[in-house]
């Protein structure tokens, strides 16, 4: 566990602020659904530009201090930071106005949700993009709402609060269940809900050949 901060600490500091590529990039970015108050910190990847000045505009990783590299204008902190407080620090430390620059959260690295499914349980980690219902959540990943995954269930840790887990249950067919439970940092969304009938649905096809074939074994057995 050591070795693989310190392997992100290097890989952080390395990345800095650099350039806008010309391509996109190919990991996820919530630059249009982050919400006004969502609170960067190390490693969100910000977007900056300058209507003015566009050869300073670029794509600054939040360091481990919480700044972000300007080069020769300095290292603004925007940790805990929203978009909007990031981009007036952002104007003063380059001495322009707070209209003339532009900031997007191009990836959302700090904060992530857990989502297992629908794929047999597949996990993965997606970029947290604000508060919001788990049908929006699908909804934004363009996963659509089958009878299978009418149930989805939400494990949220509260670690951080020292309080104890909280096991959710939403009926995605319910307008009242979808909307009164919304989304945090670090939640885990189970698609695929574990309950009654889930084994049948997703167990191996090799496995009712086995069972047929040991039932057969155990019959020629000598009484």
């Amino acid at each position: 566990m050591k070795c693989c901060g310190l392997f992100l600490v290097v890989l952080v500091a390395l990345a800095g602020c650099g350039p806008i590529p010309k391509r996109e990039s190919a990991s996820p970015a919530v630059t249009s659904l982050v919400p006004t108050a969502y609170a960067i910190a190390m490693p969100d990847v910000l977007e900056v530009r300058f209507t003015d000045h566009a050869q300073l505009d670029c794509l600054a990783s939040v360091d481990i201090d919480g700044t972000i590299d300007l080069g020769k204008h300095g290292r603004p902190s925007v940790e805990r930071c929203t978009i909007e407080e990031a981009r007036q620090r952002i104007a003063s430390s380059v001495g322009v106005s707070v209209a003339k620059v532009t900031v997007k959260l191009r990836q959302a690295r700090s904060q992530t949700i857990i989502l297992n499914g629908p794929d047999r349980q597949r996990m993965r980690l997606v970029p947290y993009a604000g508060p919001e219902t788990v049908l929006e959540f699908m909804n934004r990943l363009e996963i659509p709402v089958s009878p299978e995954m009418a149930n989805v269930v939400v494990l949220r840790g509260n670690v951080a609060g020292g309080g104890a887990a909280e096991v959710h249950r939403v009926d995605l067919q319910s307008t009242t269940s979808t909307e009164r439970l919304t989304l945090q940092a670090g939640d885990s969304v189970y698609l695929n809900d574990p309950g009654p009938g889930w084994w049948a649905r997703h167990k191996p096809n090799w496995i009712a050949s086995v069972v047929e074939w040991f039932g057969q074994r155990q019959s020629n057995l000598p009484q």
